[in-house]
């Protein structure tokens, strides 16, 4: 065996903080140990109170196969569930399960009053130096666990009978309604010649029906005839939003409005929205007031303007910007630099 090897083993392993305890014995009295220890313990005491809070009624529930639990991400179902026992290092079953039917949290008070589970209490108290007088806290005695067993099964017992009277309630409404459906089949078969029901046609007519009906062979098939058929689009007919409210239609396309009088088809329908002359009226009032004829600018002849080059003014250039003060000025220096030929060029150009 190696030195390192050696050194491997003889170095402890703290399963409570999932490392190495490289202090020996002192690692115990560590506050990360500490920390650690008080967590795990919290999730214990909560385990603990749900187990304990149970003891008195214990709930019984149904679970169907492949139910997957809260939690669980899709793992088993809620009857299979566990939880984890930091004392006993183990993965505990949460609740009893036979078949369908689950008590819930029986596991959890078997495990909490079973003797492993309180000699690894005694041990890991030992080992984390906790106070003593709380193990009570962790701990379910075996008198508290065979009293919840027992009751558990009068719960189961009281469970499967109240499970079978609502079977056999839903199996006497079922009756009675099939009973009342039959009563009534027969009463339309003989009181209305027009309805057939199929259990009373021959097998080639069920056959046919059942071809173009996705309906099932007790049920009931009405002969419905149109006394006269209504035209549609392929014929030609009045959309129904163009129709009148007698039911004919607009421009006389409907074959459906052939018996109507003809002073019924020579009333006029009433108009919908304003009129002409109401729009021209309402365009007249809302034309905007006539300018004052003594505005500046009322008597300036644009076509006039437009067409005399003189106009326009003898300084600046094609694209100005900023005010006409200093770009005469700047038009000014332009001039004077350039001379008096440029300017005279300038103008025959």
């Amino acid at each position: 065996m190696s030195e390192e090897e050696a050194e491997a083993r003889e170095t402890p392993h703290c399963a409570t903080c999932r490392r190495s305890a490289l202090e020996g014995r002192a690692h115990s009295f560590t506050r990360a140990h500490a920390r650690h220890v008080h967590a795990e313990m919290k999730r214990l005491r909560a385990k603990v109170e749900l187990a304990v809070r149970e003891l008195p009624t214990p709930r019984v529930f149904t679970v169907q196969p492949g139910a997957a639990a809260e939690g669980d991400k899709g793992q088993g179902d809620e009857g299979d569930r566990a939880f984890w026992c930091p004392t006993c290092r183990i993965s505990a079953r949460m609740h009893a399960r036979d078949g369908r039917l689950v008590v819930a949290l029986a596991g959890t008070v078997q495990h909490l009053a079973s003797p492993d589970h309180e000699r690894s209490i005694h041990r890991y108290w030992k080992e984390n130096h906790l106070d003593q007088g709380l193990k009570k806290n962790y701990l379910i005695t075996p008198m508290q666990c065979n009293k919840f067993l027992t009751a558990a099964g009068l719960a189961l017992s009281a469970f499967e009978e109240e499970e079978e009277r609502l079977l056999k309630e839903e199996a006497e409404l079922i009756r009675q309604q099939e009973k009342k459906r039959q009563e009534l089949m027969s009463s339309l078969s003989e009181d209305w010649p027009g309805v057939t029901p199929l259990s009373s046609m021959d097998p080639s007519a069920q056959s046919e029906l059942h071809a173009s009906d996705s309906s099932g062979p007790m049920s009931t098939h009405v002969h419905k005839v149109l006394e006269k058929p209504r035209g549609n689009i392929h014929t030609g007919a009045t959309p129904p939003w163009l129709m009148d409210d007698d039911g004919g239609g607009t421009n006389g396309g409907d074959r459906g409005g052939d018996d109507d009088t003809k002073e019924q088809r020579d009333v006029k329908a009433p108009m919908i929205g304003p009129s002409y002359e109401a729009f021209l009226h309402h365009r007249a009032q809302s034309r905007q007031t006539p300018l004052p004829p003594g505005r500046v600018g009322a008597t300036f002849d644009r076509l006039a303007a437009a067409s005399d080059p003189a106009w326009l003014p003898q300084f600046s250039n094609a694209w100005n910007t900023g005010r006409r003060g200093p770009q005469r000025l700047r038009h000014q220096k332009k001039r004077d630099w350039r001379g008096e030929e440029w300017e005279n060029g300038h103008n025959g150009s």
